[in-house]
């Protein structure tokens, strides 16, 4: 097998071959398992203080923008619902002003729009993840 690697049966061609072993290990959390840890502890005293604090940090972190989202989302429906609010507003009073002036075709368009979205609103939809990919 060395003559097939090498071509030769020297010593100098036998250390010129390198092993390489290569471990991983994987892990789930913000923290890393307890051995490793105290590994990390031996080597660097107050390493774990420094890890815990910064998995706490990174937890807080997650909460405050979780925080930020929802309270987005709120705010963003609110505006939504004052804003479709004045949009009916707007449009009965332009079937109130076109039926005043006479335009009965285009005050039934207003009316019927107007009815539409707000039937709209209150149809559940449901969305398929798999097809907004």
């Amino acid at each position: 097998m060395r003559e097939a690697l090498f071509g030769t049966e020297s010593p100098v061609a036998e250390q010129q071959m390198i092993q390489i072993a290569a471990e991983m290990q994987m892990y789930r959390g913000p923290l890393p398992p307890a051995a490793e840890v105290c590994a990390w502890e031996e080597v660097c005293p107050g390493s774990a203080e420094r890890i815990l604090g910064m998995a706490e940090n990174n937890n807080r972190c997650n909460n405050a923008n979780k925080y930020k989202i929802i309270q987005h989302n709120i705010r963003f429906e609110n505006w939504g619902l004052a804003l479709g609010f004045c949009a009916l507003i707007i449009d009965i009073g332009a079937v109130v002003y076109c039926t005043m002036r006479g335009h009965d075709a285009v005050a039934a368009a207003l009316l019927t729009l107007a009815v539409m979205g707000v039937i709209a609103k209150f149809i559940p939809v449901k969305v398929d993840p798999q097809k907004q990919d």
